[in-house]
């Protein structure tokens, strides 16, 4: 869909064609366009938002443009700029292909909606505000990185004039707490006068600064560095494939205890009330279990609720909770309760012969012959 509607287009001819979003390399990282820290979650967070039917999609941009996500209505097929910037004389020029932000309010209320709308006024008028120059940014595609991970520097770079700066590389120069510091090239993007861009992976913990060389009257861009156990936070492991495999074989993947417990993700019953992580004693499992049983798994999504909430509250003091003993101490015996509630229970087969047969008889008869003594010793007949 593209260029100006008329009246009886959209009242009998409406858009039926979804177009989603993706964001483009430069996006990433970029505050504009950064509703969470994690790459991963930013990119879901906006493949997840309600598609849009009107995108403008007779324009190309211009070279020095700065796309930062893009429409699309096949995953294999041609992009759409949706959201882009562009540097004109002193201030920041933003381009939105689309108008229906207010559809992010059908799925998830105000929480994007307004977060977007501030990030745009702050990302046109902050710079201002501040006193800074639109000649030359440097945009990192994350925030947070861990070591060894892959951080993508990009560089938007004006002359004195706001024409685009025309080199074969740039230098930037890294900073870290310690004030060593390291110098880095930035390559030019080939038919892209003005942008530069380069890898870079951290090699140490700590918050590091990327600055361009003073003449540019830059701010730095900063990144925190954090040390991460990989098998910790991506083991990748296919989960739906494991699951397909449980559920074939009447087993069960234990996956639970390795997320965070938070409202997206979490532990409902069968109908869908959400299951609040509560401890019992051995007294409140033991009564639950003679006079409550385990209602659709009851006692086992407490568990996970628990579990999940453990995890949150360790992860928020930086801690491994695989190193805390009394989560892994609660996710064995999890772990242990799970495979006994969901061992199969089979009938008792027991074979039995003619000697089986006369030995019960044998055994019926002295137990009478017993009973029959006692009442006459007794006097009870």
């Amino acid at each position: 869909a593209s260029g100006p509607s008329t009246l009886s287009q959209e009242m009998f001819k409406p858009f039926d064609t979804p177009f989603f979003f993706e964001l483009s390399e430069e996006g990433q990282g970029n505050p504009l366009t950064t509703f969470d820290v994690d790459p991963a979650v930013n990119k879901k967070t906006w493949r997840e938002f309600p598609p849009n039917y009107e995108i403008v999609t007779d324009i190309e941009i211009k070279p020095s443009t700065i796309p930062l996500v893009y429409a699309y209505t096949d995953p294999e097929g041609q992009r759409y700029p949706a959201i882009a910037y562009h540097s004109y004389g002193k201030g920041t020029a933003v381009y939105m292909g689309f108008d229906s932000t207010w559809r992010w309010r059908k799925e998830f209320g105000d929480r994007y909606f307004r977060d977007y709308w501030g990030k745009v006024a702050q990302f046109l008028g902050l710079a201002h505000l501040l006193g800074e120059s639109a000649q030359a940014r440097v945009f990192l595609d994350r925030l947070v990185a861990g070591i060894g991970d892959r951080v993508l520097i990009t560089g938007s770079i004006r002359n004195r004039d706001y024409s685009p700066y025309v080199a074969d590389s740039v230098e930037v120069t890294v900073i870290n707490e310690q004030g060593k510091k390291k110098d880095i090239e930035l390559t030019s993007v080939k038919n892209r006068p003005g942008l530069f861009r380069t890898t870079f992976y951290p090699e140490e913990e700590g918050k590091l600064q990327f600055a361009l060389p003073p003449k540019f009257e830059s701010e730095p861009s900063e990144l925190v560095v954090k040390k991460v156990s990989r098998e910790y936070q991506n083991s990748g492991v296919k989960t739906p494939v494991l699951n397909a495999i449980a559920d074939r074989t009447k087993g069960y993947v234990f996956t639970e205890f390795l997320d965070d417990y938070n409202p997206t993700n979490a532990v409902t019953d069968a109908s869908g009330e959400v299951v609040q992580p509560v401890r019992q004693n051995v007294w409140q499992r033991v009564w639950g279990r003679i006079f409550g049983g385990n209602k659709d798994g009851g006692e086992r999504l407490r568990r996970i609720a628990d579990l999940r909430a453990m995890r949150e509250s360790i992860a928020y003091s930086e801690k491994n909770p695989f190193e805390d003993k009394s989560f892994i101490k609660r996710a064995s015996a999890h772990v242990l309760s799970t495979i006994r509630e969901m061992r199969p229970k089979l009938p008792l087969s027991v074979d039995m012969d003619l000697w089986d047969y006369f030995g019960l008889l044998i055994l019926t008869c002295v137990i009478l012959c017993v009973e029959y003594t006692f009442r006459k010793l007794w006097y009870l007949d």
